[in-house]
C-alpha cells in the first residue's frame, strides 16, 4: 500500500516538474499542498489507526523509537530540527524497559550488582 502511496505521489510529481516542492499543489502552480486532513484520515483508515491518531503524534513516536534504541538526544534533536535539547527531551519518552537496563548498566558499572543479578 505505501508503495503504491508513494508510486502514484511521484506520477504526480511529474506533472509539475517546475514545482519543487516534494507535494506539489494541482491547484497553486509553484506552491506545496496546502493540508493534508483528507490523505490523513484515508491513511489512518487505511492503516486501521485510531481516529484520533494526530499527524503530530507521529514525530514523538519517532523520537521515542529513536531513543529506545539508543540514539543519542542531540542525535534525534538535529533530526527533527530542533535547536534546543529541552524541546527534544518533551518528544523522546524512553520505555520502563530501557530505564531499568540503564539503571542496571550505571549500578553495574559501581559494583552495586553481581554479575549474573538481573
Amino acid at each position: 500500500m505505501a508503495k503504491a502511496t508513494l508510486l502514484r505521489q511521484f506520477a504526480k510529481r511529474q506533472l509539475y516538474p517546475d514545482n519543487p516542492h516534494v507535494f506539489p499543489s494541482h491547484r497553486l502552480p509553484g506552491q506545496p499542498v496546502e493540508g493534508v486532513r483528507g490523505a490523513w484520515a484515508r491513511a489512518k483508515k487505511a492503516a486501521g489507526l485510531p481516529a484520533d491518531l494526530r499527524i503530530h503524534d507521529l514525530r514523538h513516536s519517532f523520537a521515542s523509537a529513536l531513543a529506545n534504541a539508543g540514539t543519542p538526544l542531540n542525535e534525534i534533536g538535529t533530526v527533527l530540527g530542533h535547536t534546543q535539547l529541552s524541546t527534544t527531551t518533551r518528544y523522546a519518552h524512553h520505555s520502563p524497559q530501557r530505564l531499568i537496563a540503564t539503571a542496571t548498566t550505571a549500578s553495574r558499572a559501581w559494583n552495586l550488582l553481581p554479575e549474573g543479578a538481573a
